[in-house]
């Protein structure tokens, strides 16, 4: 990538470049993740105003805008629901902070439009947006899967031969929560 990036450089272009740079890197996801964003800011800010973005314009009212428009309510299959997930949202303003952070990193500056700065209050945008990072305990991998009280409720409706099994496993956690 070119190193003349400065906070007047073109967001789009400065984002397009580093797509083109992840496609020679063989990273195809990620310029897929930035081609998408770059499409959705088009059609969130327009093609003209778009083009004419700088990465100084990238503030914190260009942030809430991204954010308003991916939480807007569109139908879709006779139900209202938001146009993007927050997984969508979270990731489109993962691509936003990249190209800042890329072009900052070559400037050796911040400019004081940084939405994604603590003075902007960035974590307010992560809270609301959080996701769960890890789906299971790392831990508990190992464990063999233990039935639930649910479980063996519908084990024993059904008549399945496993209920002697979780009634015992039932048996052994009532011990051990007695015990404690």
């Amino acid at each position: 990538m070119t190193t003349d990036k400065d906070n007047n450089s073109n967001f789009k272009d400065v984002a397009t470049e580093m797509a083109d740079k992840c496609t020679q890197d063989g990273k195809f996801a990620m310029a897929n993740q930035y081609s998408t964003t770059i499409s959705a800011l088009n059609t969130i800010f327009g093609k003209t105003e778009f083009e004419k973005l700088t990465i100084e314009g990238v503030d914190y009212a260009f942030v809430e805008k991204v954010i308003k428009y991916g939480k807007e309510e569109v139908k879709k299959k006779n139900t209202s629901q938001p146009r993007w997930s927050d997984a969508t949202i979270k990731v489109h303003l993962k691509i936003i902070k990249a190209v800042i952070s890329y072009v900052y990193k070559q400037t050796k500056g911040l400019p004081s439009s940084n939405p994604f700065s603590d003075e902007y209050d960035h974590a307010k945008h992560v809270e609301q947006l959080e996701l769960p990072q890890k789906l299971y305990n790392s831990d508990d991998i190992a464990k063999p899967l233990q039935p639930t009280e649910s479980t063996i409720t519908l084990s024993k409706a059904l008549g399945h031969n496993n209920v002697t099994t979780t009634d015992k496993y039932l048996e052994t956690l009532n011990r051990e929560e007695k015990s404690k």
